[in-house]
């Protein structure tokens, strides 16, 4: 158990894939799958240095920016749905005050 608290240390950030392989069992393909392990052993490790705190705040600026540029495609967004208009006959400061509470403009 000690090695499965590790790698979970390890790898917050990364999903990891384990599959057990049965060895010395006379499974078909288990020499290719033990020549393809032990090569595996021999190749270089790919590093990649963790993001900078700026690097991290202009990839979220960025979602954000994008988020918020595109409206809401809800039906009472833009008064697309049933029951949308409200008809309200009375004074104007009454309609604006009524028509900013239905835009959210208040």
């Amino acid at each position: 158990m000690d090695i499965f608290n590790k790698l979970r240390t390890l790898c917050n950030s990364c999903v990891l894939h384990l599959q057990w392989i049965l060895s010395h069992v006379n499974l078909k393909y288990n020499d290719i799958a033990d020549s393809l392990a032990k090569e595996g052993t021999t190749m270089p490790q790919a590093y990649v240095e963790p993001l900078t705190y700026l690097e991290l705040y202009s990839r979220r600026k960025a979602c954000v920016n994008i988020s918020w540029r595109h409206p809401p495609v809800h039906s009472w967004y833009r008064s697309e749905g049933p029951g949308a208009s409200i008809h309200f006959k009375g004074y104007r400061k009454g309609q604006t005050a009524l028509a900013r509470l239905t835009s959210g403009h208040l």
